[in-house]
């Protein structure tokens, strides 16, 4: 008897336990990145596809892109500014050794090869200065409940170790 309750009691708290367990969210956009670290010149190259599913019944005509990088570019980016100047300063030689960070999108097509280079901005909210946000304007909208793949070529800046990003030596 005892044995049956023990195993009844391991039963139902597994059950319990995976009553508990959240249901994670549909899963609309998947990336599938190939990429090189160049460690003497401490940057990033890549290519990647992204496959994005609408999971509304909306028409879409536009894609952001957050540019992480990018916030980190130069002392009048959103990002620096909230800061309050936690980074300090740096001058255009720090920039060009490297002390700064950016992201660049080399090259972006649609699954029809349409080059959507000429359609990128970005959202600045009210800062000029701030680049994080890229836009993608697509030459064919996403339907509602259709798919959409992007190829993308990019290269990154990586800057000396900072808050949340950077390297250190070897170290990234």
């Amino acid at each position: 008897m005892r044995q049956f309750l023990f195993l009844l009691l391991i039963f139902l708290s597994g059950n319990a336990l995976s009553a508990q367990v959240p249901t994670r969210s549909p899963r609309t956009a998947n990336y599938t990145i190939q990429l090189t670290l160049d460690t003497a010149q401490h940057r990033i190259t890549a290519t990647q596809q992204v496959h994005f599913q609408n999971p509304s019944s909306d028409t879409i005509w536009t894609m952001p892109f957050h540019l992480y990088y990018n916030a980190f570019s130069n002392n009048r980016s959103t990002f620096y500014l909230e800061a309050g100047g936690f980074f300090g300063r740096k001058s255009a030689a720090d920039i060009a050794a490297g002390q700064w960070a950016r992201m660049q999108v080399l090259d972006i097509a649609d699954q029809a090869g349409n080059n959507l280079l000429d359609s990128l901005s970005y959202l600045q909210q009210g800062n000029p200065n701030d680049h994080t946000i890229l836009q993608v304007r697509l030459k064919n909208p996403i339907l509602p409940y259709g798919t959409c793949t992007l190829e993308m070529a990019w290269q990154s800046q990586i800057p000396k170790a900072s808050i949340r990003t950077g390297y250190l030596r070897d170290y990234y």
